[in-house]
């Protein structure tokens, strides 16, 4: 089985502009394939974007990595209510040269690009009704911005703005372009409230 996906995951890398790998610890990653996926996205220059559970091991030359607050503590050794700077300088000593970019649910993300400071990108506070696949939202959008020429600190703004949509209908739901760009102006509003953005690096919010 593992055989047959890693040809199957190679077959469909000629024509991908990136790779996603979503990590729920069920063993997927744990053994050769990872590993193997990590080589193929190299030598085929994609960018991988990654959303761990417990384990960085797999997924060495990761263009980005983003857990959620809980994930991060768990990943870089350190305990609930560590700070977010103490977080963010123990993950980038075990997954070097990969961005990162931690979603703390109603108070938004945290990006650590390179060695750059924490740079945090607020969002909307809403009744939430539904959590679930929010997490799937911001990755898949921090993808997509990424590869359309979005700087870190435009992506996050954007997949904030995604995951505003989602998290208000029930179950696993999507974010339809419209929807997106209508709550974009409100959703980057509130990331400017914290603090003028670092300086872009191309793209358009």
């Amino acid at each position: 089985d593992e055989r047959a996906l890693g040809e199957r995951i190679r077959a469909r890398l000629a024509v991908a502009d990136a790779v996603i790998a979503e990590d729920y610890a069920k063993g997927l990653f744990a053994g050769e394939l990872g590993q193997e996926l990590m080589r193929a996205c190299a030598d085929a220059e994609l960018p991988v974007f990654v959303d761990p559970k417990e384990s960085l091991e797999p997924f060495s030359g990761a263009a980005l990595v983003k857990p959620n607050l809980r994930e991060a503590e768990l990943l870089c050794g350190l305990g609930p209510g560590a700070e977010l700077e103490a977080i963010g300088a123990e993950l980038r000593k075990r997954a070097r040269g990969a961005d990162w970019v931690v979603t703390r649910g109603a108070e938004g993300i945290t990006l650590f690009a390179g060695d750059a400071p924490a740079v945090r990108v607020p969002t909307l506070r809403h009744e939430v009704f539904d959590v679930q696949g929010a997490g799937d939202t911001i990755i898949s959008t921090l993808a997509l911005a990424r590869r359309a020429g979005a700087d870190l600190w435009q992506a996050c703004v954007l997949a904030n703005a995604a995951a505003s949509v989602v998290v208000q209908k029930a179950g696993t739901a999507t974010a339809s372009a419209e929807e997106l760009l209508a709550s974009l102006p409100a959703v980057r509003s509130a990331a400017l409230s914290e603090a003028e953005p670092p300086v872009e690096t191309g793209g358009k919010t």
